[in-house]
């Protein structure tokens, strides 16, 4: 009877989805309430309420993190391999969306010299100008790495 329930309970925790992937419905139900936050939190009136913004931004992202962290699969590859992978995943489409939106703000906002557009290109001067949001596959992968 004990295995029975076992199977039961496992089933509604795990579920099954294309290419024989079973996937674990507590990570996907936490990935999604983790997308719902970073909505919320984004949204321009949630200024309004100050605790709640405090709350949201206290762990929505570092949620991101440890689903990230608890999902790393490294499959006894070696550590080159591995840098590469997350490389190719992460932060070259990282790179190609940012030197994307440099080039177009080129034309709209022309820099005040060289070096700064430079700097900005090469996220020197510490931030993404052009491509913010793309701050998380950065970190990610350093966390990662």
């Amino acid at each position: 009877m004990n295995k029975k329930r076992n199977n039961s309970n496992q089933a509604e925790l795990n579920y099954n989805c294309s290419n024989d992937i079973t996937r674990l419905l507590w990570i996907d139900v936490a990935k999604s309430i983790g997308v719902f936050l970073v909505f919320i939190g984004h949204l321009w009136y949630l200024s309004d309420f100050p605790l709640l913004n405090q709350i949201i931004y206290s762990f929505h992202m570092p949620l991101f993190f440890i689903l990230s962290g608890y999902l790393i699969k490294r499959n006894n590859e070696n550590l080159a391999k591995f840098v590469k992978k997350k490389f190719l995943r992460l932060l070259l489409p990282t790179i190609i969306f940012s030197l994307i939106a440099f080039l177009i703000s080129l034309f709209i906002s022309p820099p005040s010299s060289v070096i700064k557009a430079l700097q900005n290109l090469t996220f020197f001067n510490g931030l993404i100008p052009h491509n913010e949001p793309c701050w998380f596959f950065i970190v990610l992968f350093e966390i990662l790495i």
